[in-house]
C-alpha cells in the first residue's frame, strides 16, 4: 500500500533534521582534527597563504580610493608596487623576490569589488583638478540657484529659456582613453590629472530645459579657416 504523502512542513522538518546531524558531525571532525598534533597532518584545514593582511588589505584599499578621488588613480602596476613595498618592510627577506605575483592585483580588484573598480583613465588637465575644492563648489551651486530661482527680474526663469552647457577637452597625448586606472565603484569616469600639452580640442553640447537641443560646437585652434572642416559633418556642429 503506498504511503501518503509528506506534507511541504514534514518535509522540511525531516531535511532540517538531516542537516542538523550533519553539522553536529562536522563540528565533531573538526575539533579533533584541532586536536592534533602540529607534526601530524590536519585533514581539511589550509593555512592562509596571504601575503597581506586583513589590516593591511584596508588600508590599501582605503589609500587607492582616497588618491583616485584627488585625480592621482592607482594603475594596477602601481597597485602591485605599493603592495610590494608595504610586505617588503614588514617582511624582509621573507618576502620573495618576485613579489606577490603578476595577477595579484587583478585577484585583490576582485575581491574588494565592492570598493574598488577599474576605469579608462579620462584626462583632467593638473590647473583645473586643483582648482576644485568644496568651498568654489559650494559658492558655484548658491550662484546657479540665485540665477535660477531669481534671475528673471526677481522671478524664475522659465525652461524655455534655459540651458545647461557641458564641455569636454580632448588633449593629444598619445595614450589617452587606454590605461586602466583604480577607483572607488559606481562612478562613470575616473579622471586623471596630466600635465598635457598646450594644445586641446574642446566639445561643446547645449540643451535647453525646453527640450530644445542647439548644434555641437567644436573649438580647436587653426591658423586659417577652411571650408572642408565642415564637411562629413553629420552633427552640423559649428
Amino acid at each position: 500500500m503506498a504511503r501518503k504523502a509528506l506534507s511541504q512542513t514534514k518535509k522540511a522538518q525531516i531535511d532540517q533534521e538531516k542537516h542538523d546531524l550533519l553539522m553536529a558531525r562536522a563540528v565533531i571532525r573538526y575539533q579533533q582534527e584541532l586536536a592534533k598534533p602540529d607534526s601530524e597532518k590536519r585533514d581539511g584545514l589550509q593555512k592562509d597563504k596571504s601575503w597581506i593582511s586583513v589590516e593591511e588589505s584596508d588600508e590599501v584599499v582605503q589609500y587607492t580610493v582616497e588618491i583616485a578621488s584627488w585625480g592621482h588613480p592607482l594603475s594596477q602596476r602601481r597597485l602591485k608596487e605599493h603592495v610590494d613595498h608595504i610586505l617588503r618592510k614588514r617582511l624582509g627577506s621573507k618576502f620573495p623576490s618576485d613579489s606577490v605575483g603578476v595577477n595579484w592585483t587583478r585577484h585583490f580588484i576582485e575581491k574588494h569589488s565592492k570598493r574598488l573598480h577599474i576605469y579608462t583613465a579620462k584626462p583632467l588637465d593638473t590647473a583645473r583638478g586643483q582648482a576644485v575644492n568644496p568651498e568654489a563648489n559650494a559658492r558655484y551651486f548658491d550662484t546657479v540657484e540665485n540665477v535660477q530661482l531669481r534671475g528673471d527680474s526677481g522671478k524664475p526663469i522659465a525652461p524655455e529659456c534655459t540651458f545647461a552647457i557641458d564641455e569636454i577637452g580632448f588633449q593629444p597625448n598619445g595614450d589617452e582613453g587606454f590605461e586602466k586606472v583604480i577607483g572607488a565603484p559606481g562612478k562613470k569616469l575616473q579622471y586623471k590629472q596630466q600635465a598635457g600639452t598646450h594644445k586641446n580640442t574642446t566639445v561643446l553640447i547645449t540643451v535647453g530645459a525646453g527640450g530644445v537641443a542647439l548644434n555641437p560646437a567644436i573649438i580647436f585652434k587653426g591658423l586659417a579657416y577652411l571650408v572642408c572642416w565642415k564637411q562629413d559633418n553629420p552633427a552640423n556642429a559649428l
